[in-house]
């Protein structure tokens, strides 16, 4: 939905009960009331999918349409209020990668929930992160939270993005793939529906990732992957296998004492699964940038707002391919004194 805006805070966390398992979760569907509305899924589903596709083809005006008038739009730190200032802000992205376009990966809707993992890809042609204009393009992941109203209008908007990801493409790091209007959807993984009893399962595995990492356990997540599970950092590939998944959920722990994570959202439909998270931990261990310098222990608390995106097998009912997306540049922001992240 955007590229370089800003993320929304304003859902606290709720407790919801899964199968006898309770998660810490604001953003957990099923609990939207709308189920009476026999047209609520088709509708919000339509308007989840129109907004990359508008933003793509520059028709933020119709963005905004299918926004509530006070909509809250939080993007990598930076909070927007109302429909005016949400269309100008889409605006003012496009500005710096004229034909920017946003191709979804991952989308999924659960109740008046939805997440999605999608693509930025545009060529720059303004500043952007310090860095001016020589020519190049960015291909980089961007994922999102959403929160629609009843009637189906988009009323929170949480945004996060792999900005390192962008930035070392634009210093000439990175390749990056040159942006294609042919289809916008050819990226868009298939998801067939499951009965509901799989997506509590699904529900319940997410959840107990952090609660199990959290507790100082985090050898059992190995048990809720399948034994080829492919894990994805800021749609880079990690490693194949349950101790890959592992150390996914520890990425941080030797740089940060005290790492906790706290869960603000989960939604699943048919085989996916996806997770709004935040960690916090205190710097006392050597970091190491996104451009390879080793930063030695600060002391300074930091926190950090991330997604993971699941796919799971239907027949084995295991995690088959996970995808982490954070912004890293904030937690080096946060290392060098800019104020805990929101």
């Amino acid at each position: 939905m955007t590229v370089f805006g800003q993320p929304f805070l304003g859902q606290r966390a709720v407790e919801v009960h899964v199968k006898g398992q309770t998660a810490n979760a604001s953003l957990v569907a099923s609990i939207s009331g709308y189920e009476h509305d026999p047209y609520y899924e088709t509708r919000t589903r339509k308007n989840l999918i129109a907004f990359h596709h508008n933003f793509s083809k520059q028709k933020f005006e119709e963005n905004g349409n299918l926004t509530n008038p006070s909509i809250a739009w939080d993007s990598d730190g930076s909070l927007t209020i109302g429909t005016h200032d949400f269309v100008e802000g889409l605006k003012s992205d496009a500005k710096i990668f004229p034909g920017l376009i946003l191709p979804d990966v991952y989308r999924i809707l659960d109740g008046d929930r939805g997440a999605i993992l999608y693509r930025v890809q545009g060529k720059q042609s303004d500043e952007f992160l310090g860095i001016k204009p020589e020519g190049r393009s960015v291909d980089y992941l961007q994922a999102e939270f959403m929160k629609f109203d009843r009637n189906s209008l988009l009323e929170d908007l949480q945004t996060t993005s792999a900005l390192e990801i962008g930035k070392r493409q634009l210093l000439g790091q990175l390749p990056a793939a040159s942006p294609s209007k042919d289809d916008l959807d050819h990226f868009v993984v298939d998801n067939p529906q499951t009965p509901l009893a799989f997506r509590n399962l699904a529900r319940q595995a997410v959840t107990e990732v952090h609660e199990n990492y959290n507790l100082g356990r985090n050898a059992i997540n190995r048990d809720l992957v399948a034994s080829n599970v492919t894990v994805a950092i800021q749609g880079y590939a990690q490693g194949k296998g349950p101790e890959a998944f592992a150390d996914l959920v520890a990425h941080h722990a030797k740089s940060f004492s005290g790492l906790l994570y706290h869960d603000y959202g989960i939604v699943a439909e048919g085989r996916l699964a996806a997770v709004e998270w935040v960690w916090e931990g205190r710097h006392d261990g050597d970091y190491k940038a996104s451009n390879g310098t080793v930063i030695p222990a600060t002391g300074r608390q930091v926190r950090n707002r991330g997604y993971y995106f699941y796919e799971f097998g239907i027949d084995s009912g295991l995690v088959e391919k996970v995808t982490a997306v954070w912004n890293e540049l904030s937690v080096e922001g946060q290392i060098n004194g800019a104020p805990l992240s929101t």
